[in-house]
């Protein structure tokens, strides 16, 4: 009953584990130089963890038990790429959250209709 779509399973030879997960993001130029899901933190840009794209990663890193995503934002010949590590306490949080709305909302609405 969970189910995620990452845009691909990229290889880094250096990395620990080697595979891991690749989600793209591809806004029109006006939306990228906005980027209100981008921010800098400690001088270095990076993804805002409060931003449904975090969510959205951290929930295909749970679905697929990969420990790593690269992010990429691509807007004409700019590039941006963060790797994102599983967040335990968030994909707690998401379980809890996912699990409170599937067996207490929508089961019971489903099985109402039945």
């Amino acid at each position: 009953w969970i189910g995620a779509s990452p845009d691909g399973i990229i290889f880094d030879p250096l990395g620990q584990p080697q595979f891991g997960l690749l989600e793209i993001k591809c806004p029109n130029i006006k939306n990228y130089v906005e980027a209100p899901y981008l921010k800098v933190i400690s001088g270095t840009l990076q993804l805002k963890p409060s931003y449904a794209y975090y969510w959205q990663v951290q929930g295909q890193l749970l679905t697929t038990g990969m420990s790593w995503c690269d992010f990429v934002v691509s807007a004409q010949e700019d590039v941006f790429i963060q790797r994102i590590q599983r967040d335990e306490g968030v994909m707690e949080t998401m379980k809890c959250k996912i699990d409170m709305f599937y067996f207490h909302v929508f089961m019971d609405k489903f099985l109402a209709l039945s």
